[in-house]
């Protein structure tokens, strides 16, 4: 799963690497992104990929109460084309999450230890996600997402057996475009595609990680096995 994530990078930074015009949000670097947060989201428009504000955690818009969206912050990429709550968003609500790093925690004896997972390159990346929007009783609107997993990487399976649905640029674009068309074969072809080779490191950090609250620069510096 990915319940905590990272992105440190400025506003301008991911607004390039996502090729979005100016969006004129007020974004600060991140280093502990957690559900419930507002955070950044790129999804496609007129052939123009935009940048948004959205709430982690997909509150669909059929849902009755808001609060559900804190237990779907995550979707299983092997399924999420089969569960009807699903496979809508799926078909046309399709989103790209901006991250330059993501929690993952490990069991050692009783307890746990929390690791950060990034590119070898240490480059900013995008996580494949869908969205909706709700509207409430007072005709609020809520835009909302939720992160697609898929099994980790043979690397970090001593760490974790899922990870969050890592794209590379190439497959962001066919992310964001969508299957050919709707049939069931089309979406398995497309799913399919869905499967980068990644360079990917993992090291131990702050246990400071494990609140929320917490979100500071040094809470991601890398503690070498001396510090142990």
């Amino acid at each position: 799963m990915c319940g905590r994530y990272t992105l440190t990078v400025t506003l301008t930074d991911i607004e390039s690497r996502f090729a979005c015009p100016p969006s004129g949000l007020d974004w600060n670097p991140r280093y502990n992104i957690a559900p419930t947060q507002q955070t950044l989201v790129v999804v496609r428009s007129d052939e123009i990929n935009q940048l948004k504000a959205m709430k982690w955690g997909l509150v669909p818009h059929w849902a009755k109460d808001p609060k559900m969206g804190s237990r779907l912050i995550n979707a299983r990429l092997e399924t999420i084309d089969k569960k009807p709550a699903f496979k809508s968003f799926l078909q046309s609500r399709r989103c790209i999450i901006p991250a330059d790093g993501y929690y993952e925690w490990r069991k050692k004896g009783r307890g746990k230890e929390p690791y950060r997972i990034v590119l070898e390159t240490g480059d900013c990346f995008g996580f494949a996600g869908i969205w909706d929007t709700w509207t409430g009783p007072n005709a609020k609107t809520m835009e909302s997402f939720s992160i697609i997993t898929t099994e980790a990487e043979a690397s970090l399976r001593a760490i974790h057996d899922r990870m969050p649905l890592i794209l590379t640029p190439e497959l962001e674009e066919i992310w964001l475009k969508g299957p050919e068309n709707q049939t069931r074969e089309a979406m398995k072809r497309f799913g399919g595609l869905l499967h980068p080779r990644l360079q990917l490191r993992a090291y131990r950090v702050s246990p400071q990680v494990g609140s929320p609250v917490n979100d500071r620069p040094e809470y991601i510096e890398e503690i070498k096995e001396s510090e142990k």
